[in-house]
């Protein structure tokens, strides 16, 4: 199994790299917090919050491959269907894990 290097092994760029993932990351936590929240007032808002379940299922995120380590995703395939330049992280059509 791949051992994580602690945080002080990190070159700089590695640090660079991690702190946006950790934003990224941060950032859909948001949405997904704010759009439940928008479905929690809507059932408030119309008395149906009384007699309505809401269950939240997540799996455990992402693997940790790379994407061109599947089928059919081959680094031809990523370089011609995503643009994950770092500066485009986060934005649509990156890629990074």
């Amino acid at each position: 199994m791949k051992q994580v290097p602690h945080w002080e092994q990190l070159t700089a760029e590695q640090k660079k790299m991690e702190i946006r993932r950790m934003e990224i990351y941060s950032a859909m936590i948001e949405n997904i917090d704010h759009h439940i929240g928008r479905v929690l007032e809507y059932l408030a808002s119309t008395g149906r919050d009384k007699d309505t379940i809401v269950v939240f299922f997540s799996d455990n995120g992402a693997n940790g491959f790379e994407m061109d380590s599947y089928p059919h995703t081959d680094k031809a395939w990523m370089e011609h269907n995503s643009d994950s330049r770092f500066s485009n992280w986060g934005k649509r059509g990156s890629r990074i894990a």
